[in-house]
């Protein structure tokens, strides 16, 4: 059952981290408690975000309906419980719009939109910006 839930934490969290980039997350199982620990950070743009409070709270039910007792606990920057020194960090990887990268790419060339960040499978001639947040174009800079 600590496999699953760490499967149904982590898809979770790569959905969330998408809808939410600025979002934190900390996690590890405790011992102690035998239960999953769960952090969100940061509080001051978690305390802003209604539509995330919404989206958490609808998921602390789910896991709270399907594992009961099991279910991980959820905090806000470890106010309610502290995690060790070794508690994993989920971060997508992901170019803030405020930086760009170049990529050189054929005008064919197929684009992988399911990554965080965008992965082009052949490059070569024309010059293109990219930006990871997916409100943000693909423009063409040269």
């Amino acid at each position: 059952m600590m496999e699953q839930i760490k499967y149904d934490l982590t898809t979770w969290f790569e959905y969330v981290s998408n809808k939410f980039q600025w979002l934190g997350i900390n996690y590890e199982f405790s011992q102690e408690r035998k239960v999953w620990l769960v952090s969100f950070s940061p509080v001051s743009r978690i305390n802003c975000s209604d539509e995330f409070n919404l989206e958490a709270m609808a998921f602390e039910d789910e896991m709270n309906g399907k594992y009961g007792l099991d279910a991980p606990l959820f905090t806000d920057e470890e106010n309610l419980f502290k995690l060790s020194p070794l508690a994993q960090t989920f971060r997508l990887q992901s170019i803030d719009c405020s930086e760009s990268a170049i990529l050189y790419e054929k005008k064919d060339a197929k684009v992988d939109w399911g990554s965080s960040l965008f992965a082009v499978s052949s490059m070569k001639s024309e010059t293109f910006q990219f930006f990871s947040n997916h409100e943000c174009p693909f423009v063409k800079v040269a």
